[in-house]
């Protein structure tokens, strides 16, 4: 053929595929001596390319074998290391231009095609095949897949990214691979091995042509704490003090123990005895043997306590906790915390620190947080008693009484006809006017002014101190709250179980404030009564709380 006709084919074959569909088939890589296009590049490579993905699944690997005069193998850390210190560098300084894969290790590819085999070389023969499943070739399955790949290129990155998300980088030369490998040992990660591959013109083929493969390695779960606590609770005037003093006021406060894996443990901790909280004080210095413990609020003002979480009850497990803190294994609130001042905001013991804390001993692991209470005026301070009466309605001459809320504010088009009965079971006093209401419904109150009361005021009236009865006792599904009906100022009694279950005893001098929650995980039940246990054998009625 003359030279004109060769070139007029060419024009008609290049318009014809100008024309053609997108998705219309063109031909695969040319044989030596056929001329091509640009446009053939693509004939077969989205093939090739699933074939590379589907196999470039990635290793998790496990630390090294117990047995210390066992070799390094495939899927252990150590291997993992020493392969990665010995081929990844090479790798990264052959392949900052793309390499054609080709038929043969010629120029010392990492990668070249061997019948319808993607094969790793001698380069990487033991560090890639843990980017590809723990294989040395891929299968390409056909020849045509086999012969597209030959005429392809490919480039290699490394990326390694920590599992506590503060460490993120490209992982270039040996320095960088040192860097990796002590801290995949502290924190365990990711190395992530990205292939961009290239037409058979040098052309990327973008993100349909990026493979990427993942080895993770993960540290024992118990080696990482990261918690969150309220630093500031507010409170008013009149409030139970002693709620914040419980060990659970931290869970009520919104705090929260998760390890490394994020799983919380702070249940688990709390049931470990982990968790404590101090005394409160008036002064956030090194105090006196004054403060608060019991009671409720009686002016307002600003309080201080320690909330401690002894890390090793809690499940933690560190051999050293000034390098546990410094590799961001204890957080607090997403901060490292303070080895170094005993008298900041969170401290942790390490052992080789101040252990004496405010004049508490701790053991090294021991996070030591201070806890402020800020104590405002009440909206509308009152006293609750519990009675057991009716309430019938005066006859004021206007032919019913007006209701009230909880907080003494009149309820729009809702009052009580004179004359009407209705039980009540609450009589509230109000301390900034004196007055006195009766509760008749949920919330709804009634002037005891424009009621008569008969009935009972349980708060004086002779009570049993007794119920005799087979106790049966029923340990709850999960540990749960029980929070005091009573409003504050009023304070509901505890019973005690007899040890051989045949009564449910009154405890003269023991009672819950009103309007405080406390952990449960029993309920006892005696002569159809039922009874929450709040510490080793108390126990509340269950009339007088919620669960929650």
């Amino acid at each position: 053929m003359k030279k004109s006709s060769l070139m007029g084919a060419s024009v008609v074959a290049a318009a014809l595929l100008a024309a053609a569909p997108m998705v219309a088939p063109v031909a695969n890589i040319a044989v030596s001596g056929t001329q091509v296009v640009k446009a053939d590049t693509p004939a077969g490579w989205g093939e090739a390319v699933s074939k590379i993905k589907q196999q470039s699944t990635g290793t998790t690997i496990t630390s090294k074998s117990a047995d210390p005069t066992r070799l390094p193998e495939f899927g252990y850390l150590d291997d993992f290391d020493l392969q990665m210190k010995t081929a990844l560098p090479a790798l990264v300084n052959d392949y900052t231009k793309p390499s054609k894969f080709g038929t043969d290790r010629l120029g010392g590819a990492a990668l070249y095609v061997d019948g319808t085999n993607l094969v790793v070389s001698t380069i990487g023969d033991k560090f890639l095949p843990y980017f590809f499943s723990g294989n040395k070739q891929v299968a390409l399955i056909t020849q045509t897949n086999a012969d597209v790949t030959k005429n392809m290129s490919y480039s290699l990155r490394f990326d390694y990214s920590n599992a506590i998300n503060n460490v993120t980088y490209q992982i270039r030369d040996t320095s960088d691979v040192e860097r990796v490998i002590h801290d995949l040992k502290v924190n365990g990660g990711n190395v992530t091995m990205s292939m961009q591959l290239y037409g058979a013109y040098g052309e990327s083929l973008g993100d349909a042509g990026l493979v990427k493969s993942t080895v993770s390695y993960n540290v024992v779960d118990n080696r990482a704490a990261f918690v969150k606590y309220n630093d500031t609770l507010n409170a008013k005037v009149g409030d139970s003090a002693e709620k914040y003093g419980l060990s659970n006021s931290f869970m009520n406060a919104g705090g929260s123990i998760l390890n490394y894996d994020g799983k919380d443990i702070t249940q688990a901790a709390y049931d470990n005895g982990a968790i404590k909280v101090g005394q409160l004080r008036n002064s956030n210095f090194h105090p006196s043997t004054t403060g608060l413990q019991y009671g409720n609020f009686s002016e307002t003002g600003t309080f201080y306590q320690h909330v401690a979480i002894d890390l090793a009850k809690a499940g933690v497990s560190a051999s050293d906790w000034q390098k546990a803190a410094e590799s961001g294994l204890v957080t607090v609130n997403g901060q490292i915390p303070s080895t170094t001042n005993a008298d900041g905001n969170v401290y942790l013991v390490t052992g080789s620190n101040a252990t004496v804390v405010d004049g508490i001993t701790y053991p090294a692991g021991t996070l030591v947080m201070k806890r402020t209470v800020n104590v405002g005026k009440a909206d509308n301070l009152a006293k609750e008693e519990k009675v057991s009466g009716v309430v019938t309605v005066k006859n004021n001459g206007q032919g019913s009484a007006q209701l009230y809320t909880r907080s003494g504010d009149p309820i729009v088009d809702r009052a009580l006809a004179t004359g009407s009965n209705w039980k009540t079971d609450i009589k509230r006093t109000v301390y900034s006017n004196g007055e006195v209401y009766y509760r008749v419904s949920t919330d709804e109150f009634i002037k005891a002014s424009d009621v008569t009361f008969s009935g009972s005021d349980s708060n004086t009236a002779a009570t049993s101190s007794s119920i005799k009865g087979n106790v049966v006792v029923n340990p709850l599904a999960k540990r749960s709250v029980v929070h005091v009906n009573s409003a504050v100022g009023f304070n509901t009694s505890l019973w005690s179980k007899a040890d051989d279950n045949s009564s449910m005893n009154l405890i003269a001098d023991r009672t819950l404030a009103g309007n405080s929650d406390w952990q449960t995980d029993q309920s006892a039940t005696v002569n159809g009564q039922t009874f929450y246990r709040v510490s080793t054998n108390e126990w509340i009625n269950a009339k007088y709380v919620s669960v929650k």
